[in-house]
C-alpha cells in the first residue's frame, strides 16, 4: 500500500472539512439575513463562491489519493 501517500491525504482533507465546516455555519447565517438585506446575501454569494472553489480542489485531491489508497 503507499501509506505515507495516504496520511498526506488524511491531513489534507481534515484540513478540507474545517474549511468547509466555516462556509457551511457562514452560509447558515446567510439564510438569516436572505429577506431582508440584499446587499448582505451578495456577498454571502461571494464567499460561498470561493468555498465552493476550495471544496471541488480538496474533492479532486481525495479521488487521487482513492487511487493510491489500494495499490
Amino acid at each position: 500500500s503507499c501509506g505515507g501517500y495516504w496520511s498526506s491525504c488524511g491531513d489534507y482533507w481534515s484540513s478540507c472539512g474545517g474549511y468547509w465546516s466555516s462556509c457551511s455555519d457562514y452560509w447558515s447565517s446567510c439564510g438569516d439575513y436572505r429577506s431582508s438585506c440584499g446587499g448582505y446575501w451578495s456577498s454571502c454569494g461571494d464567499y460561498w463562491s470561493s468555498c465552493g472553489g476550495y471544496w471541488s480542489s480538496c474533492s479532486d485531491y481525495w479521488s487521487s489519493c482513492g487511487d493510491y489508497r489500494s495499490s
